[in-house]
């Protein structure tokens, strides 16, 4: 028996005590395994389209198991062929369905044509496994849950947590070199306000690790006043919706100190700008915020203003590392990710 399991996943990245981004990842997954012994493991980054659905995403996860066991196949037929069934099962109950023709496609004709075209390809050539030579003499679909597709869903649910931890480490090296990521301002003086939108971070990058970018960008901004006052703002603005979405007796403490060091932040660059009635003007505006921080963390006014930065290259390391448990436990599907992110197919025979 020769099965094909696939899975698609259409989210944004996990970030487990933080809402999530606006922003989705399209990935996919497919697995074979020939009498319980596994054949191939793979995934897939998808391009992200603004009409992309689920389905498509569970579509592009079958044609990456069915295309790599296309290329197994051959014309050459020997005594030895062994005749064996192909099962296809996903957790996908509306992919299973248009497969057995118990519905149509509608919005994914052309995917699903592929998808049958390929099946029929397998169906007619012999198979070259590598224990033996095969040919497929009946194809049968099986509909699963989520649970009884367990390794798929988890490559889907790591390759957007593999991207993201790749965007963070690019990023932070760009910090190193320059300053590009702010959209300088040289009349930021005649302006009411900087935009909080002239901090642009990849869309991967979640919001936990933004905590650790934000210290490395403020080391590079010391002696920049007007990118301190952007800084500061896009801290502040984008703390502020954390804590709206989450209830108060599970914010971070972590984000409650990036919003209230983004104040001083903006204080700071306001007041290296020479702005005396703006910095006076935020110290009214955020004086009760900065007080009521200063009496639940017990710190002194100097503390919340220089906060201590990551200085040894270890602690850098820690800190951006991902966080997830799933990342560290599944150590295979991992060490997988770092050495096929870049490839469609993984061969668990080589």
């Amino acid at each position: 028996l020769i099965i094909v399991q696939f899975d698609g996943s259409l989210r944004p990245p996990r970030d487990p005590g933080f809402p999530s981004l606006p922003t989705k990842v399209a990935s996919c997954s497919a697995s074979i395994t020939y009498d319980a012994s596994p054949m191939m493991l793979g995934g897939r980054l998808l391009p992200m389209a603004t009409d992309i659905t689920a389905a498509h995403v569970e579509y592009e996860g079958l044609l990456l198991g069915l295309s790599w066991l296309a290329q197994q196949t051959s014309q050459d037929g020997v005594a030895d062929t062994v005749s064996q069934q192909l099962l296809i099962r996903g957790d996908c109950k509306a992919v299973i369905d248009q497969l057995m023709g118990n519905s149509l496609p509608r919005k994914v004709q052309h995917l699903h044509a592929q998808c049958v075209a390929c099946i029929e390809q397998i169906a007619d050539k012999e198979l070259n496994l590598p224990t033996q030579r095969v040919r497929i003499t009946d194809v049968k679909y099986e509909h699963v849950l989520r649970h009884g597709n367990q390794l798929c869903d988890a490559v889907c649910g790591h390759i957007p947590e593999i991207v993201g931890q790749q965007s963070v480490v690019k990023f932070a090296k760009s910090l190193d070199r320059d300053l590009r990521f702010i959209v300088r301002q040289d009349d930021i003086k005649k302006k009411k306000k900087a935009s909080t939108s002239s901090v642009a971070f990849p869309n991967h990058i979640v919001y936990s690790q933004r905590i650790h970018l934000y210290d490395r960008m403020i080391q590079a901004a010391r002696q920049d006043a007007s990118a301190l006052v952007i800084i500061g703002e896009a801290m502040v603005h984008e703390s502020k919706f954390i804590l709206t979405q989450i209830p108060k007796r599970k914010q971070p403490r972590k984000v409650h100190e990036q919003l209230h060091r983004g104040m001083r932040y903006q204080i700071e660059g306001y007041g290296g700008l020479g702005l005396p009635r703006k910095v006076e003007a935020l110290e009214r505006k955020y004086k009760h915020e900065i007080r009521r921080y200063e009496r639940e963390q017990g710190r002194s006014y100097d503390e919340v203003r220089h906060p201590p930065h990551v200085d040894s290259p270890q602690d850098e390391e820690a800190a951006l590392q991902p966080k997830s448990e799933l990342v560290k436990q599944n150590s295979f599907v991992m060490q997988w990710h770092e050495a096929a992110l870049g490839i469609d197919f993984l061969d668990v025979n080589d």
